[in-house]
C-alpha cells in the first residue's frame, strides 16, 4: 500500500489511530489545488490560499488546565475565544506550560 514514489491511497472509513509521518515530511496537497485542515466535522470548502481551522471556545478557559484541556497540552497549541461580543481573544501555550494571550479587536473585516 503506497511503496512507490506515485502510488495514491486512497482510505474509506475513519482513521481511528494516530498518523505519523516520517521526519521531514510534510502534508500537502497533491496538485494545484489547496486544501484545508479542520479539527471539528464543519462542512465548506478550503479556501483559495488553503485552511486552518484553530479550535474555538465560546466561553473563557480561566486557567492554564482548562486551557489544556480545550485546546491541547501542547507547546505551541493554540485556541480561540469568542463569545460574540467584545474582543477575541488568541491564547498560545508556551514552552512552560503557561498560556499567552492577546485580545483581538471585533469585526476588522466586514
Amino acid at each position: 500500500m503506497g511503496d512507490g514514489a506515485t502510488d495514491t491511497v486512497s482510505i474509506n472509513g475513519f482513521i481511528d489511530t494516530d498518523v505519523r509521518i516520517v521526519g521531514d515530511g510534510v502534508v500537502k496537497s497533491n496538485d494545484s489545488t489547496e486544501i484545508g485542515f479542520l479539527v471539528t466535522n464543519d462542512s465548506g470548502s478550503a479556501g483559495s490560499e488553503g485552511t486552518i481551522q484553530v479550535p474555538t471556545t465560546t466561553t473563557a478557559p480561566g486557567t492554564a488546565s482548562v486551557a489544556d484541556t480545550r485546546f491541547g497540552a501542547y507547546h505551541g497549541a493554540i485556541g480561540i475565544q469568542d463569545t460574540g461580543s467584545g474582543s477575541v481573544f488568541l491564547y498560545v501555550r508556551q514552552s512552560d506550560g503557561k498560556w499567552a494571550g492577546v485580545a483581538m479587536t471585533r469585526d476588522t473585516l466586514v
